[in-house]
């Protein structure tokens, strides 16, 4: 991170006339952490889907796409949008025809299931997440002509004590083996539909920091949670599968793939035979909530800068804009985080949308203008406040490259 502050330096020195919040990535480390998961998949036998909503830069996505080992170890792409496939499909159609593009959020609007029906009559391999009977008869009587493929969502979610504690996320409703043989069945009654896939999103595990600094008296809590809740994922991870594909053998047919895992999660989910293919966005650029992980060791490659707009005293400056503060539960890991030197937040101001106070022990090193540099909580979310980013080398080469944003799409 030192050599990126000296990079930046010199990107400040050479762009003065940029305007300031801007996005900052560093590529060289960027590629080094892709190289650890495709490293992880050379070693474990699966394949890497990287989800797109952490990322949300089309140039990044394609480098991913364009590395050497992305055609033996790169499954496709995991979206959050239909409207997100029909963009990458006109995108890569001609480059990756075959390219599985999986929406890991079930289709919400009659609008969504027809755009899905268009992409498949136009040969897209499209993948739609499904964990229940209402969300596939709503397929079929939708649009009854269309094939549409299907993932099977599961609940990856531990409930120990008897069910009287919930460790997880709350979406799916495929909690138990008893229900997936159920929901299973049900797709006999719609032929046109195929079985593809199943995804186990472990989220207690991936999306829960075991060394902050902010709760340090609850890490070997966590920690705790963590390895012992892995035991029960990949139990029942197992179990889920032994089902499904007893299921697709009596008809002849096998389940193409089985994608579970996270930044945070990794490093458990590689052990996991029956897992085909692992899904990481927020690793590649790190952002400063992964670096609380203790099975995490990738590289910081996402910065943003703000530009100091006032000084009111010797001891505090101003910067414009920065609130730029992550999805979920309200906590002080979500809040940006400041990497220059010699500047510390406010506790009792934090970031704001359109300024962010600081105290300096250096006030009189910082003039109007220059940049202070922060890292985001979360990688994917601050895409949408900004057009572009700016890609900056090893020896300070610059590309501007858009968001979807610059490209002024907006997914849902």
């Amino acid at each position: 991170m030192l050599d990126f502050l000296k990079l930046q330096e010199q990107f400040q020195e050479q762009h003065k006339d940029e305007a300031a919040p801007l996005m900052l990535v560093d590529l060289a480390a960027f590629d080094q952490n892709l190289e650890k998961v495709f490293a992880l998949c050379q070693s474990s036998q699966k394949k890497f889907r990287p989800a797109t909503k952490s990322i949300r830069v089309p140039w990044l996505l394609e480098r991913i796409l364009q590395h050497p080992l992305a055609s033996q170890y790169c499954n496709g792409l995991m979206l959050f949008s239909i409207y997100e496939a029909t963009f990458w499909w006109q995108k890569l159609k001609e480059s990756h025809p075959q390219i599985s593009l999986l929406v890991a959020y079930p289709l919400s609007s009659r609008a969504e299931i027809i755009e899905a029906a268009k992409l498949i009559h136009a040969g897209c391999n499209l993948v739609l997440m499904v964990d229940s009977q209402e969300q596939i008869e709503w397929l079929g009587q939708t649009a009854p002509e269309a094939a549409f493929s299907l993932c099977l969502d599961l609940d990856m979610s531990w409930r120990p004590f008897s069910g009287l504690l919930h460790l997880g996320v709350r979406r799916s409703s495929l909690q138990s083996p008893q229900q997936l043989s159920l929901l299973l069945s049900t797709l006999k009654n719609f032929p046109q539909m195929q079985l593809k896939g199943l995804m186990g999103y472990e989220a207690q595990i991936a999306g829960m920091t075991d060394s902050g600094p902010f709760t340090p008296l609850q890490n070997p809590i966590k920690k705790w949670i963590r390895n012992h809740s892995a035991k029960v994922v990949a139990k029942n991870r197992c179990e889920f599968a032994r089902l499904t594909n007893d299921f697709l053998s009596a008809q002849g047919k096998k389940l193409e793939f089985f994608n579970g895992g996270g930044t945070g999660s990794l490093t458990f989910a590689r052990h996991e035979s029956w897992l085909t293919e692992i899904t990481m966005g927020s690793g590649l650029l790190q952002s400063h909530l992964f670096d609380y992980y203790s099975n995490d060791t990738n590289q910081a490659a996402l910065f943003f800068a703000l530009p100091v707009s006032r000084r009111p005293s010797p001891e505090y400056l101003t910067l414009k804009s920065g609130g730029f503060i992550s999805s979920g539960e309200i906590s002080p890991d979500k809040a940006p985080q400041i990497v220059t030197p010699h500047l510390t937040s406010l506790p009792l101001e934090g970031f704001g949308e359109v300024q962010t106070p600081v105290n300096t022990t250096a006030g009189e090193r910082f003039k109007l203008g220059d940049w202070v540099m922060c890292r985001p909580s979360k990688a994917g979310e601050i895409a949408e406040r900004f057009n572009h980013y700016f890609i900056v080398d090893k020896i300070g080469g610059v590309s501007k490259v858009p968001t979807y944003r610059g490209l002024s799409l907006n997914f849902f």
